[in-house]
């Protein structure tokens, strides 16, 4: 799922929503939990390579400087 051009309001307001335990962080589960609201029959395959594209810097969670870097793209 990419949010194409998102303005920073709306980043925040995306990895908020996301990050559900408002840790600070996105985990694989709260953003499979998220993408399996949308389409339940995404494989754990494809959610995990997606999830992968987006924390650049492989630390198993998503910065919200690392969702804002994909959905600008």
């Amino acid at each position: 799922m990419q949010i194409a051009n998102a303005v920073p309001d709306e980043a925040r307001e995306t990895f908020d929503r996301i990050d559900e335990n408002g840790d600070g962080y996105i985990s694989f589960e709260e953003f499979a939990a998220l993408i399996l609201e949308i389409d339940n029959t995404r494989p754990e395959a494809a959610l995990r390579a997606s999830f992968e594209a987006i924390d650049t810097s492989r630390d198993g969670r998503v910065t919200f400087g690392e969702l804002r870097a994909w959905l600008s793209r």
